[in-house]
């Protein structure tokens, strides 16, 4: 069984390292260009430095928690994190190694949290104790909404001003900081055109689409309709109108959580969206990839590798919407 809980190690020289080479790293790793935050804000973060501060973040990508990294800097001050527990096994558990010795430590959604609870009320009653978290509880890919947040998260900010009353007095306080990364594209028309036009082409070859004379939008439509057709057979959904585009992507989408439910033992909520039912789902498939058996059933690794195919097939029919193309 894997170590349940990962607390953070934190080691200054990294730390420093990391600061100095951020702009790098985001530019390298992530492809990000920069960071901009309002010189408003900036003054605002400035003068939470030795505050209690719980950050909550939107989190359509992985890149939030560099985001948080930075904005730490800002602040002039440390953040620690909660982090998923499967992060930590990234890349042959190297990072892991590099995020907990910056303040990182695991949670478990599905289970087998309480020490993450326990740690996360300890940092944010210890004075100008700081973390980070992300309510929405998974990478949700809404740039501009979001998602219905975990139950729990806002119990976390209670209990650990509850906390720190208790040891500093009625005064003690937690400041709750809402942040909203946005994220803007610095490629001209031209270059995003040849850049979309090239990944198309690959998936076309893939599927073996003719794209004819289409334009990009009839290209990316037909793309759509291919893939949308192999999965209703695949999971035997039978045709419906090919007009009802949202009802039938919609039906397949809740037939690939109820297959993903199926191997993984568990009964979904019918009046759930999707978006908790696929939260639901991956906090099961993560608890039982840390080592705790569901209750439901035991597991092979190869089941939990199907539950998360069909899980990621799932999330690309939640994320990736016709509207936007359309817009």
């Amino acid at each position: 069984m894997k170590s349940a809980f990962i607390a953070p190690e934190f080691n200054l020289p990294l730390a420093w390292a990391i600061d100095f080479s951020l702009p790098v790293i985001l530019k390298s790793a992530l492809n990000l260009d920069g960071i901009e935050i309002t010189s408003q804000d900036r003054e605002l973060l400035r003068g939470l430095r030795d505050e209690r501060v719980l950050y909550m973040g939107n989190h359509p990508t992985m890149v939030e928690p560099p985001v948080a990294y930075h904005t730490a800097n800002v602040m002039g001050s440390r953040f620690h994190y909660m982090a998923s527990r499967t992060v930590f096994d990234w890349y042959m558990g190297i990072l892991g190694e590099v995020i907990k010795r910056v303040g990182a430590f695991s949670v478990v959604g599905g289970g087998g949290s309480r020490e993450a609870m326990k740690y996360s009320r300890e940092i944010l009653s210890g004075p100008g104790g700081k973390l980070a978290i992300y309510p929405e509880g998974m990478m949700s890919g809404e740039h501009d909404n979001l998602v219905p947040f975990m139950s729990g998260t806002a119990q976390i900010g209670f209990w650990a001003l509850e906390d720190a009353r208790k040891k500093h007095g009625n005064a003690a306080d937690i400041v709750v900081l809402p942040a909203f990364t946005k994220y803007l594209s610095t490629l001209t028309p031209e270059q995003a055109r040849r850049d979309i036009e090239m990944s198309l082409t690959r998936i076309e070859r893939k599927l073996g689409i003719d794209p004819g004379d289409r334009n990009l939008l009839r290209q990316f439509l037909t793309v759509g309709r291919v893939l949308l057709e192999k999965y209703e057979q695949e999971y035997h959904i039978p045709r419906a109108s090919e007009t009802d585009y949202e009802y039938r992507v919609g039906r397949l989408r809740h037939a690939v959580l109820e297959k993903a439910a199926s191997i993984l033992g568990m009964q979904l909520d019918s009046h759930a969206d999707a978006f908790t039912k696929i939260r639901d789902l991956w906090n099961a498939v993560e608890a039982a990839e840390a080592g705790f058996p569901l209750a439901r059933r035991d597991l092979s690794a190869a089941q939990i590798a199907e539950a998360r195919t069909h899980l990621n097939r799932a999330y690309m029919f939640i994320v990736i919407r016709r509207e936007y193309l359309l817009e």
